[in-house]
């Protein structure tokens, strides 16, 4: 109960699948609990045999097991985004979710082998990942080859994101929308 020690509650939590969108590695955990319902809602990055990395998601009424895939899972695909923003990522990669009443507001980075974005997408409920927009791209900022995995918190009237930027991660940025 104070945070710092820790102990096993549970082997796996989620495994990578067989075959398919995450039968490569499963990464890159995002939890939330909605107290509404009880439920604990995990997005998490696959990859695939082609390394594209997809949005991935599972829903379980206890924190550490039990989690259940949609059947539509991918919930979100590199198609997904390159349709929207006419582009040709291969990577998608959810980082943060803010939830403004029913509104849920994610962000989260896309990559290829030239480029790096940082997006948001609204939705209406857990699973929809749409509308996106491109926030920022590696080519806004002198930062090297990439920006990625943006922290976003809400505070007043004013938003505030976080970000790793450079080759090496050698900065976090920050950007401010009032």
């Amino acid at each position: 109960d104070n945070g710092i020690n820790w102990e096993e509650a549970s082997k796996h939590v989620l495994k990578r699948g067989i075959t398919g969108w995450d039968q490569r590695k499963v990464s890159s955990p995002l939890l939330r609990y909605e107290p509404d319902d009880s439920t604990y809602h995990l997005y998490y990055s696959g990859m695939a045999s082609d390394e594209s990395k997809s949005i991935g998601y599972a829903v379980s009424d206890e924190p550490l097991s039990g989690y259940e895939k949609p059947s539509k899972n991918p919930i979100c695909e590199p198609a997904d985004i390159n349709k929207e923003l006419a582009t040709e990522y291969d990577s998608i990669i959810v980082a943060d979710l803010v939830r403004m009443d029913d509104e849920f507001i994610f962000y989260g980075t896309a990559r290829s082998e030239s480029d790096s974005v940082i997006w948001m997408a609204k939705g209406n409920d857990w699973t929809d990942i749409s509308n996106f927009e491109k926030v920022l791209s590696q080519s806004d900022l002198d930062v090297g080859s990439f920006v990625q995995t943006p922290s976003v918190i809400s505070v007043d009237d004013m938003y505030v994101m976080q970000f790793t930027a450079g080759e090496n991660s050698e900065m976090l940025n920050e950007k401010r929308l009032y």
